[in-house]
């Protein structure tokens, strides 16, 4: 399977690279020549203005593709949901299967809670060189309730911090009047489990349909 990866030598690029066996080939996307050797898909760990380049490669070749990248504003993601319906595009904040089990829990939780949950604080610590905040994955938690649970009238309160090298940490609190009554937590131990997920993520994602996909469509086959 040839992987064109966007993203080459970026600290998630690195670390596909690693957890990669023989079965995959992976070339730089800047500068392979992806018309005479075609790729199977291309992985995306870049920045949004280069997503976009991206994309268009893949449009114009007919190549599926995995988007990883973050601080995607609406426009970048009107431009991936656009593109979805000629080419099938996984898109997501977060590779690892275990964050979106932590989400299903939630939602589980909050179905099945006895008391009434009236807030929500998501806090969220990352490595001192991770730009955008609050992160990725910290909004998508966020989204996929209020989605979800729109009739509750939550409240968020988002909390980031920068430090170290910490590859991530998620934590979901859930309050009834200030009092915490819940806590999931997912803390990422290093960046093999996300560099993992991209890559299951694009063997499955080869022989899908145009559409706008993201880990959870995958999750039954990749936990």
């Amino acid at each position: 399977m040839l992987i064109a990866l966007s993203g080459f030598s970026g600290k998630m690029g690195e670390s596909i690279k690693e957890v990669a066996d023989n079965s995959y080939q992976i070339v730089d996307f800047k500068s392979a020549d992806l018309q005479k050797n075609k790729p199977d898909v291309i992985i995306d760990f870049s920045s949004p203005n280069q997503s976009l380049k991206v994309i268009k490669c893949c449009l114009k070749l007919k190549i599926p593709l995995v988007i990883g990248t973050t601080g995607l504003n609406s426009n970048h993601v009107a431009e991936i949901s656009d593109a979805s319906n000629k080419i099938p595009i996984c898109l997501d904040a977060n590779f690892s299967p275990g964050v979106h089990k932590l989400i299903s829990n939630i939602e589980a939780f909050l179905t099945s809670a006895q008391e009434k949950i009236t807030g929500i604080t998501i806090s969220e610590i990352h490595h001192t060189n991770k730009v955008d905040a609050p992160s990725g994955t910290a909004l998508m938690i966020q989204r996929n309730i209020l989605e979800r649970f729109s009739d509750l009238n939550l409240s968020f309160n988002m909390l980031s911090e920068r430090k170290g090298d910490v590859y991530g940490i998620h934590q979901v609190s859930l309050l009834s009047n200030e009092s915490i009554v819940c806590t999931f937590a997912h803390k990422a131990e290093n960046r093999s489990i996300f560099a993992n997920g991209a890559i299951q993520a694009a063997k499955l994602l080869i022989n899908k349909k145009p559409n706008l996909y993201s880990i959870k469509d995958f999750l039954p086959d990749l936990l």
